[in-house]
C-alpha cells in the first residue's frame, strides 16, 4: 500500500495536532501540542495535561488553540477498543456504543474497578489485578472463560517483528501495562467528549477512514510512542533504554530532523529540552513519549508514514487499531 496522503483540503482544516502520554497518575500525564502556522507547525515543549486543563476540559482548551473552524486531532497513549474474544462472550460488539450506553446499564458498575482477587474477575469486571501479589495472567483467561492467553489481545496487540508488543488491555500490572491508564482516559476524557453536545467527535477508525473522521471538530486516535520510536529507528535499547537521559539525548538529531521534515518548528524551549535529553528527572521519559506521539501523527498526516485503514467489522466496530501501525497478516483478521 502506498503512503496514505490526506487531501490538502482536509490537512488545511487541522489547527492542532496533540498527543497525551496518558497515565493513571496525573503527575505523569504529559501533553505535546503542535499548532498550525502560516508556514507549517509550531511544536511546544511537553507539559502536564492538568497545567492546560482538566481531562474533561482538554478538548475545549485545544479547540481554543486551534481556532474557530479548525479541527483538533488528539492522540492518546491508551487503548481505543476491546478484544473480540471477550466481546463475543460479553455480548459487546461496538466499542463506541459500549462506552456511551452499555457500560452504564445495571450490572456493569464494577467494570471501572479492577478485580482484587481471581474470583472477582468476570465478563463485566474484566480488568485485573488491582494490586500485585500472587497474580497471574492465566487468572484472567480462566475468569473470562477464554481458551488461551492470546484471546486477551486485540489484533493490533499481537506480537510482530519490528513493533513493540503492547500488554493485553485487561492486564493492569507491570511497566508496560495500559489497562489502568486506559480506564481513566475513557472515563475522564473520551466519554465526556463523546457526551458533549457542543462539538462533533470522531474516534479513528470507528468513525471511518481518517479523512472522514477529520470532518468532526475533534478526532481521537490510539497512538503508541514506542511504535513511533521503531519507525524512526531510534537507538534506545543499546543505550540503556528511554528511561536514561543519555539515551534520549543521543536521539536529538533524529528528532530535530524529523520535525523539520514535516514543516514543524520546535519552540526554543523544546529545542533545549531535546538537546538536553528531556532532563534528569523520571518525568523526562513521559515528555519524550509525548513528543514521539506528535511526531508520529505529523508523519502520518503528511503522508510520510503509511496509514493502514481497517475495514473489517471486527476492527472498525469493536477492536480498533493503533494509528500508523502496519496492516495485520491477511490470515489474522476474520
Amino acid at each position: 500500500m502506498p503512503p496514505t496522503m490526506l487531501p490538502n483540503t482536509i490537512v488545511d482544516t487541522l489547527g492542532v495536532i496533540a498527543h497525551a502520554d496518558w497515565s493513571l497518575r496525573p503527575a505523569k500525564r504529559k501533553l505535546c501540542v503542535a499548532s498550525r502556522t502560516a508556514s507549517g507547525w509550531t511544536v511546544e515543549a511537553p507539559c502536564l495535561v492538568h497545567s492546560v486543563a482538566s481531562p474533561h476540559a482538554l478538548p475545549d482548551a485545544l479547540q481554543a488553540r486551534a481556532g474557530a473552524g479548525r479541527v483538533v486531532f488528539l492522540g492518546l497513549d491508551a487503548a481505543m477498543g476491546l478484544p473480540t474474544a471477550w466481546g463475543q462472550r460479553a455480548g459487546v460488539h461496538d466499542f463506541v456504543d459500549f462506552l456511551t450506553h452499555t457500560v452504564h446499564q445495571p450490572g456493569w458498575q464494577d467494570f471501572w474497578h479492577p478485580a482484587e482477587t481471581p474470583d472477582q474477575i468476570g465478563l463485566k469486571r474484566p480488568f485485573y489485578p488491582r494490586r500485585p501479589g500472587g497474580t497471574r495472567q492465566h487468572h484472567l483467561v480462566d475468569g473470562l472463560r477464554l481458551h488461551h492467553a492470546h484471546d486477551l489481545r486485540r489484533q493490533c496487540d499481537h506480537p510482530r517483528p519490528g513493533s513493540p508488543t503492547p500488554c493485553p488491555l485487561f492486564w493492569t500490572l507491570g511497566a508496560n501495562q495500559v489497562g489502568k491508564a486506559t480506564l481513566t482516559a475513557w472515563r475522564e476524557l473520551v466519554l465526556p467528549a463523546l457526551q458533549d453536545p457542543s462539538r462533533t467527535v470522531s474516534i479513528w477508525p470507528f468513525a471511518g477512514p481518517l479523512a472522514e473522521c477529520m470532518h468532526a471538530e475533534l478526532t481521537l486516535a490510539e497512538v503508541y510512542p514506542g511504535e513511533v520510536a521503531a519507525w524512526l529507528a531510534l537507538d534506545l535499547v543499546a543505550r540503556g533504554g528511554k528511561r536514561r537521559q543519555a539515551a534520549r539525548k543521543a536521539q536529538s538529531a533524529t528528532l530535530l530532523d524529523t520535525l523539520a521534515s514535516v514543516g514543524a518548528q520546535p519552540t526554543s524551549a523544546l529545542i533545549a529540552l531535546i538537546k538536553d535529553g528531556f532532563g534528569e528527572s523520571a518525568s523526562g521519559e513521559d515528555a519524550f513519549d509525548a513528543l514521539l506521539g506528535v511526531l508520529g501523527m505529523l508523519l502520518c498526516v503528511h503522508g510520510r508514514r503509511t496509514v493502514w485503514e481497517p475495514d473489517t467489522p471486527q476492527l472498525v466496530q469493536l477492536e480498533g487499531w493503533v494509528f500508523g501501525r502496519a496492516a495485520p497478516p491477511p490470515a489474522a483478521v476474520d
